[in-house]
Formats: structure tokens, C-alpha cells, sequence
């Protein structure tokens, strides 16, 4: 666990270079190559984050055997075309989502890293971010109950068209909900259009144990707005804008819910008073942890995950969302 792991970094654009490079410095990681199609670019990327080489030839990455596992951080037909060469050369990958721009696409990735017996982790970093993870854990103690009603929202500003509203923006929800309660036994979805780009989208889950969950990722709201709810048995966890953790926890008798109890609620947010690791937004948003899990398991040879399988069934449910007619349907059988 201790040897470092060398990697390539295909990208240096905006995203990437705000997120993902700078995560890199909790990684146990040799930073191998910095790539980008523009020279200057790649130069001015390394040097910012000590890669020990900046180039514009994907091919020279490839070649290097010493480099063990390569990140791809860019628009999807590009994360696509480079995770398909990357596994052929015999790295493992960690690419942003979506992985591609279709379901077909994200399938031939899967295809390829089974092919090459090589890994591919897509970056659903929710899963990693720090309220989310302890929400699922709590939630899944037996003194829950079980989680009988999930809510989750992830609504933001209008959008230009529904490819963007859905695979950019929708399927950090779409992941957010596989990672708390698994797949639906059944799906449906609310869509209306708006010529404005303020589009309706709400999903009603049903599932197999009785649970339900409801995702409202519509595109009405102001910047991003972020919350989830998951109702145990008369007890509640939420978690709002990624930095405010609450528990409620479950009243005998309706009598004694109505006094303030302020020992009723446990409540956790970051300490932003000392410099200390979990203050870091990186980690509060799940980055980090997501560049750590992944060269772990690179380190180890355990299973990522999110893996792209993850990836595919996230892109089954867009798909099938993009499918669907106006107004209220069943999301059919690409899930």
C-alpha cells in the first residue's frame, strides 16, 4: 500500500484542473505526464501540479510502461476515444462522467476494460462526499428501520437542450440514488419541455423491500440546489447543500415530539476554524476521496467502484429519460 502508483493525466481543462489535479496531492502518486492538446497548456499544468512531463502525444503516454493507470477528464466523445485507447495499451482508467456520450459508447468501454482485464472507475464523486457517505451509513444501522422513503433534489438553472440537462446535470442524481438504494424494481418519470430550457424532471422509484424515492432534477431553480431526505422508522436523516448533516431521531408518542428536544437531533457540519482536512471542499464534495479510493484499488487490485458497469446503468436511466414522452410515463426496459 505504500508504493506510489504512476499515472498519465489525459486533460487540463477548467474541471479538471479545479477538481481533479489538485486531489491528486492526497493520492499516493507519481504524476507521470500532463496531456494536452495544446503544448503551453500541458507545460503550464505541470509545472503548476509537479507532473515530471507536459506533452501533446497521447502515444507517449501509452508507451510508457512504468505508467500504471491514466485519468481522463474532458468532454465525453474525447473521455470515450481516450479510455477505449488506454485500455488497449494496459491501463487502468479513471474517467470522468458521463464516460461517453451514449449508452452504446459507455457499453464498449465496459467491453473493452473486460477485453484488456484492466479497471475503469467513472466519477461519480457524490458517492464520496462526506455527509452522503455517513447519511448511508447511519441509514443503514439497524435502529433505522430501514429506509422506507428517499427524497432526493438536484435542481439547477435551465439548460440548453436535454442532452445537457440530462447528462451532465441529471445523472449525478440518477448515480446519487443507485448509490443509496440500489435500482428500482419499477420507474417513472414526469418530463415537460420548456422552449426556455426549464424543463421538468421528477423520477418515482419503487422498490422491491417497499421503499420509495423520489428525484426531482428539474431545471427551474437558481444555481444548483442540493439536498436529500431519507425517512426511516420515525426517524429522518438530511443532508443539505453537502455541508449540513441532521438526524432525527424517533418519538415514542406523538406527545413527545412536540417539546423542543434539541437531544432529539444530532447535527454535523464542518469545522471551518482550523485548517483540517475534512474542512477541504475537495473532500466535502467527494473529489478526493474518489482519486483516493481509485488508486487504492489500483494499489491493491480490489474492484473500483463506482466501476463502469455504474457508469452504464447510469446511462441506461438518461437514455431511457431522453426516450420517454411528455407528461407521466414508466421508464421501460433499458434499465
Amino acid at each position: 500500500m505504500t508504493d506510489s502508483v504512476r499515472i498519465g493525466f489525459i486533460g487540463c481543462g477548467a474541471f479538471a484542473t479545479q477538481a481533479i489535479w489538485p486531489s491528486l496531492r492526497y493520492a499516493p502518486v507519481e504524476i507521470g505526464y500532463a496531456y494536452s492538446r495544446g503544448l503551453d497548456k500541458a507545460r503550464a499544468v505541470a509545472r503548476r501540479f509537479g507532473a515530471e512531463n507536459a506533452t501533446d502525444s497521447l502515444d507517449e503516454v501509452f508507451a510508457d510502461d512504468t505508467v500504471r493507470a491514466v485519468f481522463v477528464v474532458g468532454p465525453a466523445a474525447m473521455q470515450h476515444e481516450v479510455t477505449l485507447r488506454a485500455l488497449a495499451a494496459g491501463k487502468h482508467v479513471f474517467v470522468e462522467k458521463p464516460p461517453a456520450p451514449s449508452l452504446e459508447q459507455a457499453l464498449e468501454i465496459q467491453r473493452a476494460a473486460d477485453l484488456h482485464d484492466r479497471q475503469v472507475q467513472v466519477g461519480f464523486q457524490k458517492r464520496f462526499a462526506t455527509a452522503y457517505r455517513l447519511a448511508r451509513e447511519e441509514a443503514g444501522k439497524p435502529d433505522f428501520g430501514g429506509v422506507r422513503l428517499a427524497k432526493v433534489n438536484y435542481s439547477h438553472w435551465r439548460v440548453r437542450d436535454w442532452n445537457h440537462h440530462l447528462h451532465i446535470m441529471s445523472v449525478h442524481a440518477i448515480d446519487l440514488i443507485r448509490f443509496l438504494l440500489g435500482d428500482p424494481a419499477e420507474a417513472y418519470v414526469l418530463k415537460r419541455s420548456d422552449p426556455q430550457g426549464r424543463n421538468t424532471c421528477v423520477l418515482t422509484l419503487l422498490y422491491e423491500d417497499g421503499a420509495s424515492a423520489i428525484v426531482n432534477m428539474s431545471a427551474n431553480d437558481p444555481h444548483v440546489q442540493e439536498w436529500i431526505e431519507l425517512s426511516g422508522a420515525n426517524q429522518l436523516i438530511s443532508v443539505r447543500n453537502l455541508t449540513e448533516y441532521r438526524r432525527w431521531a424517533e418519538g415514542a408518542e406523538v406527545a413527545q415530539t412536540l417539546p423542543v428536544n434539541p437531544a432529539a437531533v444530532t447535527l454535523w457540519h464542518p469545522e471551518y476554524a482550523i485548517p483540517y482536512q475534512q474542512a477541504d471542499s475537495l473532500w466535502l464534495q467527494g473529489y478526493a476521496g474518489e482519486v483516493v479510493d481509485f488508486v487504492e484499488a489500483v494499489q491493491t487490485g480490489r474492484p473500483v467502484s463506482p466501476s463502469i458497469a455504474d457508469g452504464v446503468a447510469a446511462m441506461r436511466y438518461v437514455e431511457a429519460i431522453a426516450d420517454a414522452p411528455e407528461g407521466m410515463s414508466r421508464l421501460e426496459q433499458k434499465i
